[in-house]
């Protein structure tokens, strides 16, 4: 009994810090290629707010996500 409840607690927790701090995606297609390929999977933060130069991002649009790269930053030209 007693090991049932740690797994059960394991579990609980592996979803909640899913849910919250980190998530794994999989890149789809080639336009990321060299860096990024067809099928890569992609352990992410969810709690990073900052964002650089160069920086690879998820955009979640209709409920569909995009995987890019940060080019221009806010006042610039592009």
């Amino acid at each position: 009994m007693k090991y049932k409840i740690i797994i059960l607690l394991f579990i609980i927790s592996i979803i909640m810090i899913k849910m919250t701090i980190i998530d794994i995606a999989r890149v789809e297609g080639d336009s990321m290629a060299p860096t990024l390929t067809n099928n890569n999977l992609l352990l992410y933060s969810k709690l990073n707010k900052e964002y650089s130069r160069f920086d690879i991002v998820i955009i979640k649009i209709d409920k569909v996500y995009y995987i890019k790269r940060i080019i221009g930053l806010p006042g610039e030209t592009i």
